[in-house]
């Protein structure tokens, strides 16, 4: 799968108002993956090589996700240990790789 240019990828998380004043990153970053996995799971093939970008782009799901995706403005960080940081980081970074351009 290839990355898009990053000049030319769209930020999920712009716009939309924050409902929350303070996210555990814990359970956001859960609420991501368990997301990606489903896209994964629905969106990509069994051989793990194309994405349907057209139908992904147009689901429910990824809709569910760039929605959730707006909560990273509201993350709470201060609680956690610079391993858990970077962890977080890490694991919203990978999640990203397969949003749609």
């Amino acid at each position: 799968m290839s990355v898009a240019n990053s000049s030319d990828a769209p930020v999920l998380n712009a716009g939309g108002q924050l409902e929350e004043n303070s996210l555990s990153a814990l359970d956001l970053s859960k609420d991501l993956q368990r997301l990606m996995l489903k896209i994964k799971g629905s969106f990509i093939n069994e051989e793990g090589r194309t994405v349907d970008y057209s139908a992904l782009k147009e689901s429910d799901l990824f809709q569910e996700y760039v929605d959730r995706t707006k909560a990273l403005k509201a993350v709470n960080l201060g609680n956690l240990e610079q391993k858990e940081k970077i962890a977080f980081f890490l694991s919203i970074f990978y999640q990203s790789q397969y949003s749609c351009s």
